[in-house]
């Protein structure tokens, strides 16, 4: 049994139940809509939907985590690389 919480920005949560690799509860307190229902399999599809919805996936920011700019990680570009120089806005 997994239990996932999704928080949004104004602090209202979706709270779903996993067993067995499937939703067996899911709480939306947001008011935002959910896409998936109880008895549907439990897939990384919700990782990548809190980020593009801007919740927090168990109190993580997973758009920060996996940002990229160009193609390239923005913790793979080191202090004073070219790039950091040809964009200061996108490496912060």
């Amino acid at each position: 049994m997994r239990t996932i919480v999704l928080t949004s920005r104004q602090h209202r949560t979706i709270t779903a139940v996993i067993e067995g690799g499937v939703f067996t509860r899911i709480d939306n307190q947001s008011g935002c809509f959910f896409p998936w229902v109880i008895g549907q399999p439990f897939h990384r599809d919700v990782e990548t939907w809190a980020e593009k919805n801007n919740f927090l996936f168990d109190g993580e920011d997973l758009s920060k985590k996996n940002r990229k700019v160009l193609g390239i990680r923005v913790e793979d570009v080191p202090q004073g690389h070219p790039l950091r120089f040809m964009y200061p806005n996108k490496f912060r």
